[in-house]
């Protein structure tokens, strides 16, 4: 049996697949809707972080509230568009457990889609290291998909486990130095025009975390039964629910 293929997220079939997503779904645009209604109780004069900006999608909006924003994004293939976000937008070519940021200095910290890429037991250190940039009474926003999507149930079926988001913030509510948590569901969906496209995506999904040393890598049979099972048929191809939970921390003023 074939394996799936694994992904490297700096070769070329990564930045092509990774595109055949962005212009899939409407995260982004549910997102940066969502964004700019939670911008105006902050004021425009302070300092943003993005935490993960990825290609400056969502870099953008708030570089247009905020009067300085660092970005914070280490894959190079994503920095010449992420480069054109505002003039007021300061790169850090470097991951976040890297990055050299002074502590306190944030009125928000936005960190979109990041958490998947790092093994669970460094979320804890992760999410502290993000809430040390913020102001006393600043915000933390993490966004993920929804626990029970459909792309989410794919990927525990195909994994065999999941991302505990909401035992995870939970638990993070009960921490001295976290004042609130607040979670806020957006609907999201992606479309697939294709059974090609579907089984790229499927497989791009799949790639979500990175495959530890050892680890069995699912085969192609496994995706394509899988396949068969998610989501459901429209007029134009296969639709997936990606809902995304807007995760809302606050830090003791």
């Amino acid at each position: 049996m074939h394996p799936i293929r694994v992904f490297r997220s700096h070769d070329e079939y990564y930045d092509r697949v990774f595109t055949l997503f962005i212009q899939s779904t409407d995260q982004k645009q549910q997102a940066a809707a969502w964004l700019r209604d939670y911008l105006s109780r902050f004021p425009t004069n302070g300092l943003a972080i993005d935490a993960g900006a990825g290609n400056g999608i969502l870099t953008r909006h708030l570089a247009d509230h905020f009067a300085e924003v660092l970005a914070v994004e280490p894959n190079p293939s994503l920095l010449a568009e992420l480069v054109a976000s505002g003039a007021n937008v300061r790169i850090l070519p470097e991951t976040i457990e890297a990055a050299r940021l002074d502590e306190g200095q944030a009125e928000l910290v936005f960190c979109s889609h990041v958490l998947y890429y790092v093994p669970r037991p460094a979320w804890d250190d992760l999410v502290r290291r993000m809430l040390s940039w913020i102001q006393p009474g600043g915000t933390l926003v993490v966004v993920l998909q929804a626990e029970d999507t459909d792309c989410m149930n794919f990927y525990k079926a195909l994994r065999g486990h999941g991302f505990p988001i909401t035992e995870f913030m939970n638990g993070m509510a009960q921490q001295p130095d976290v004042a609130s948590v607040h979670l806020v569901r957006q609907p999201s969906r992606i479309a697939c025009a294709s059974d090609e496209e579907l089984i790229m995506i499927l497989e791009f999904l799949a790639n979500l975390t990175p495959f530890a040393e050892g680890e069995r890598i699912p085969s192609q049979d496994e995706l394509h039964r899988l396949a068969k099972t998610v989501g459901r048929q429209e007029a134009n191809g296969t639709v997936l629910s990606c809902d995304q939970l807007f995760c809302i921390l606050t830090k003791p003023a």
